[in-house]
């Protein structure tokens, strides 16, 4: 019986350990997108609703104040700068700086420094 729980537990931490690496290498989960032309409730849901169209795309968050989108990606999905700038110019704004993360930018509207991460 105890053979059989350690094999079960060795099984289970190696599981977890794959899993998590998996997450890890799977690439950035979020995409923030500075949006020129932002200026109403309207223009925001314009925006969202075009780049919810996009394969990658689990949800859209976009603030207003800020002029910026935060693209929340599905799993082990990627997309392309070139198809985040079709699908705002489409939504009838101009994209400007384009940020791939694994993480979301901190709370308070604090935005990180790309230049730190160098």
């Amino acid at each position: 019986m105890k053979k059989l729980i350690v094999t079960v537990a060795l099984a289970l931490s190696s599981f977890f350990l794959v899993t998590a690496s998996a997450v890890e290498e799977a690439g950035p989960t979020h995409v923030f997108i500075q949006v020129a032309g932002l200026s109403c409730p309207f223009c925001v849901q314009g925006l969202e609703k075009h780049l919810k169209k996009l394969d990658a795309v689990a949800g859209v968050t976009t603030s207003l104040k800020n002029g910026e989108a935060v693209l929340h990606l599905k799993p082990g999905r990627a997309v392309g700068e070139k198809e985040l700038r079709e699908a705002v110019k489409k939504a009838g704004f101009t994209a400007g700086q384009i940020r791939f993360d694994a993480k979301p930018a901190p709370e308070g509207g604090e935005k990180s420094d790309p230049e730190e991460k160098k």
